[in-house]
C-alpha cells in the first residue's frame, strides 16, 4: 500500500477525485457541500492509495488525525440518501431566493 498526496475538489455533490465523489461525517457536519454550493468549489489535499480508491483521507496539517472519507455510491442506500439531501438543500435555497427576490423574506440580523 503506497499512500500519496493528491488534489481533490470540494463540490456541492461531494469531494470529487478522479470523477468519483466522497463524503464523511466531518465535512457534512461542517457544511462543506453547502459552502461549495454558495461560494463555489475549492481544492483540498487528500491522501489516497491508488490501488484502492474506495476511501480517501483529508490531508490537513491542522488536523491531528486523518479523516477518512468514503466513496458515495449512487446505487447504495446511503449514497441515494446523500444525493436526496443535496437536492433538498438546493430546492430550499431556490425557494428562499425566490421569496427574497420578491421581498417576502428578510433574514434575521
Amino acid at each position: 500500500m503506497e499512500e500519496i498526496v493528491e488534489v481533490a475538489l470540494v463540490t456541492n455533490r461531494g469531494i470529487k477525485f478522479r470523477e468519483v465523489f466522497y463524503s464523511c461525517s466531518k465535512v457534512i457536519r461542517e457544511g462543506w457541500f453547502e459552502r461549495a454550493w454558495n461560494e463555489g468549489n475549492w481544492e483540498i489535499n487528500i491522501i489516497c492509495d491508488l490501488t484502492d480508491l474506495s476511501e480517501i483521507r483529508l490531508a490537513d496539517e491542522l488536523l491531528n488525525e486523518r479523516v477518512v472519507c468514503n466513496i458515495i455510491e449512487r446505487q447504495s442506500e446511503s449514497g441515494e440518501k446523500l444525493i436526496k439531501y443535496f437536492e433538498s438543500i438546493e430546492k430550499l435555497k431556490k425557494i428562499r431566493n425566490n421569496h427574497r427576490d420578491r421581498g417576502e423574506f428578510k433574514e434575521k440580523t
